[in-house]
């Protein structure tokens, strides 16, 4: 959290306006980090990192505002930033939420993700099942390099099709990874 506020601190022109997705039980902890870190009395930097936190799929986010916290369930809706013309960059908070590349709300992700120059997520969890949950992040990064899923298993992964699917294990050669 230190870390990417500083990172947006020192770079506001570059990366703002933001979108942070956040598990719903945490945002208003980001919006108390961002007013104690960034804003920290300055006015300045209150104007330059106004944030609007996004509480329902009905509400849509208002243009002018620097940074916007939304969660992934509420990042569903379709026109949520329809009125904001650029979005820099998407932050994903606990980004292990969106390890499945097939659900909406990974879908969902892709789609703003998509809108933005700079993708950071986050996560202190590490990958708890198998290699192939590590694919929806890396192709929200760089989905040059992991275009599609299979391929992403073809080069990355062990696995085998036990007949109804394929079983996925670890990655096959972690330094090369």
């Amino acid at each position: 959290t230190i870390e990417l506020l500083m990172l947006l601190k020192l770079h506001p022109e570059i990366l703002l306006p933001a979108v942070l997705t956040v598990p719903s039980s945490v945002k208003y902890q980001w919006l108390f980090e961002i007013e104690r870190i960034l804003i920290a009395g300055d006015e300045r930097n209150r104007q330059r990192f106004l944030t609007q936190v996004i509480n329902s799929s009905k509400e849509i986010a208002i243009p002018g505002f620097g940074i916007y916290i939304i969660t992934y369930d509420i990042l569903k809706s379709e026109k949520m930033f329809s009125l904001i013309p650029e979005i820099k960059t998407v932050v994903l908070d606990e980004c292990q939420r969106v390890k499945n590349h097939l659900s909406e709300r990974a879908k969902a992700v892709q789609k703003i993700a998509k809108r933005a120059e700079y993708k950071i997520p986050m996560s202190g969890t590490p990958i708890k099942n198998h290699a192939g949950e590590y694919f929806t992040v890396l192709n929200l990064v760089s989905p040059g390099r992991f275009p599609s899923y299979q391929k992403f298993l073809d080069n990355y992964c062990d696995y085998y099709n036990n007949g109804w699917g394929n079983k996925i294990g670890g990655l096959r050669k972690p330094d090369e990874f």
